[in-house]
């Protein structure tokens, strides 16, 4: 497994969304749990995880995802 670094939280909405769909895979965690964190809906996961949708800047699941990723 690769090993990564992660300086700071990418500012734009497609990076941040996969950054933090890929920490959710590395950790070996269920995308439900994801759901919970970030604080959405959990049919907008899988738009999430697919790429047809991004977090949105200036709200709570976009914080909550720089929190995350910032770990």
């Amino acid at each position: 497994m690769a090993v990564f670094e992660i300086a700071s939280a990418p500012q734009q909405p497609r990076k941040l969304t996969r950054c933090v769909i890929q920490i959710t895979a590395l950790l070996d965690s269920y995308q439900a749990e994801l759901v919970r964190v970030l604080g959405i809906r959990y049919g907008h996961i899988g738009l999430l995880a697919s790429g047809r949708q991004s977090l949105q800047p200036a709200t709570a699941s976009w914080a909550r995802t720089e929190d995350c990723v910032g770990f």
